[in-house]
């Protein structure tokens, strides 16, 4: 799945192949106007009075796409909080050299800093934003045979793909099915090592239909607003 995302040369997400927006593959509340950003932009000028109005207001923005939502964010905070403004500085996560050109050019002339990954970030004081980031995570795949769990691989047979059952790829699926506990045979849920944490992070998830499966399961620790 990771290299189905993010291989550097074939990857939906890594090559900029995915399209996002009403005549692509999917759309998110980014997709249909600007208005998703001032609301949240609102958000963060509480955050940031409740913080103490510091001089340095970091916002860190994990799975920008194109920097659509980071746009409509600044100009936001320009037109509504100018004194926030001036203390925030932004922060793309991206390790995609090909969707950091793309924000890049899509936020000339805003005040904004890019990092590959999250642990190049240094301290702030601020937000770790994301928007539907974990369901672009790559996912550990596990099915219970009613007496023990078994990940589900990908294999090749016949001309086409199927489900392979096998062993465990990574010991921390073992303690993290221990929480989950033994289960009916046939029962499968994702496991998403990616998000493990316990930072404070704003997460915002659409992914209604599921959520009884998630808080069975839990994959991720940080506050999902749904």
């Amino acid at each position: 799945m990771a290299r189905a995302l993010y291989d550097p040369a074939h990857g939906y997400y890594a090559t900029g192949r995915a399209r996002i927006g009403r005549a692509g593959d999917f759309f998110t509340n980014v997709s249909v106007g600007s208005l998703f950003g001032t609301l949240l932009a609102r958000q963060f000028v509480e955050v940031w009075d409740r913080l103490g109005r510091p001089d340095d207001f970091t916002i860190v923005e994990q799975g920008a796409h194109r920097g659509e939502f980071a746009h409509d964010v600044l100009q936001a905070l320009a037109q509504l909080a100018p004194e926030c403004a001036a203390t925030v500085r932004y922060v793309i996560v991206e390790p995609s050299p090909i969707l950091s050109e793309a924000q890049r050019e899509h936020l000339r002339g805003e005040r904004v800093a890019w990092f590959a990954s999250l642990e190049e970030v240094p301290p702030f004081t601020g937000i770790h934003f994301s928007n539907e980031l974990l369901d672009s995570f790559p996912v550990h795949l596990m099915r219970s045979d009613g007496t023990a769990w078994q990940e589900r691989h990908v294999a090749w047979e016949d001309d086409h793909f199927i489900f392979l059952d096998g062993p465990l790829t990574h010991p921390a699926l073992s303690v993290r099915l221990g929480e989950i506990g033994p289960r009916a045979a046939g029962y499968t849920t994702e496991i998403n090592l990616a998000a493990e944490g316990d930072r404070g992070d704003l997460v915002l998830e659409r992914d209604g239909e599921r959520e009884c499966l998630i808080h069975t399961a839990p994959v991720a620790k940080p506050m999902t607003v749904r």
